[in-house]
Parts: structure tokens; sequence; C-alpha cells
């Protein structure tokens, strides 16, 4: 897909038809319509996928800087057949809730570093990627039962300023999140 050259002021004026382009790329890899992603009942790692490539697009042609997403939980855990709610798993109270939370951990690592492969294959007209002019936050509202200290938090991205090996801790108690804008 080609993107013009942002106009002086930067603006980038996508040409008329791009977005057509890029919902055919999409949906060229799950065969089927966009309409069509709530009445197949796509959930979990399939729905997680196929969002992060709908940001992903929309990134390509401006059509947005800013996204929010809260994965279905509950769907992934479905994909994993473990008859568990993410409520109940987040109390950890026996081995098998622990194991379904390493899975989840897990699958949500891979499918993260899959959005981050996706953001780094684009190519701007200035030869950076849309990950060196991205800031992504990627984190939990909870750590374990109910408790909100330390929730796990991953910000990155060039539009983050946060350089290779570099990490905040917050020295006071009960720093909020919101601190680190």
């Amino acid at each position: 897909i080609d993107v013009p050259k942002p106009r002086p002021d930067g603006v980038r004026v996508p040409p008329k038809g791009l977005g057509a382009q890029v919902g055919k790329e999409i949906r060229g890899e799950h065969n089927w319509a966009l309409s069509e992603f709530n009445s197949k009942g796509t959930e979990g790692e399939e729905e997680i996928r196929l969002v992060y490539q709908m940001i992903v697009a929309a990134m390509k042609v401006d059509s947005s800087r800013v996204f929010t997403y809260r994965q279905p939980v509950e769907g992934m855990l479905k994909d994993f057949g473990g008859g568990i709610t993410g409520h109940n798993m987040s109390h950890l109270a026996s081995e098998g809730r622990r194991e379904m939370s390493r899975l989840r951990d897990r699958k949500q690592a891979e499918l993260l570093a899959e959005l981050i492969d996706l953001l780094k294959s684009w190519k701007e007209p200035d030869g950076s990627t849309l990950f060196d002019n991205t800031t992504l936050v990627f984190g939990s509202n909870i750590q374990t039962r109910h408790n909100l200290t330390n929730c796990p938090t991953l910000v990155t991205g060039g539009g983050s300023h946060i350089q290779l090996g570099q990490n905040f801790v917050a020295q006071e108690k009960d720093t909020p999140l919101c601190n680190v804008w």
C-alpha cells in the first residue's frame, strides 16, 4: 500500500480508496468481511489478532492516533479449555488457576509481540516505522485477587522516548499510574 508523504503541515492525506485497500488486506488473511466480525462469534486469540490488525490498519491511514482495547480474557480462557472465569482465576487459590494465569500471560505476551512486529513492519515515508512513532502501553488493572499494588505495565515504542533497557520504578508508596504521563 502506497501512502503519500505528509504535507508540509505534517498531515498525511491518504489517497482515495486506501481504506478499502487496507480492509482488503485484512480480509484477505481471514477470508471474511469485517462486518461479519461479531456475527461469527469471533473471540479469544482470534479476536485479539483481528483487533490488532484493525488498529494497525487504522494507523496506516492515520484514521486515528489513539486506541484503547480491553482484551477478551474470558474468550482467551475458553480457548485454553480451562472452564474458569477471569475473575476466579485472579484469586490464584489453586495450582490449576495459577497455571491458567501463566497460560494467559504467555499468550498475551505472544500476541503483544505480534502487534509490535506489525508496527515495526510498516515503513513511513521518512524511513521510520509505525513502532518508531508510537507509544504503546500494555498493562493490567489488577495484580492478584483485588490488589491494585504493582500492577504490571509496559510502555514501549519510539514515541514514548524511553531508551532500550530503561525502566521506571515508582519510589513513593501509592504513586498513581497516571504519573507516568
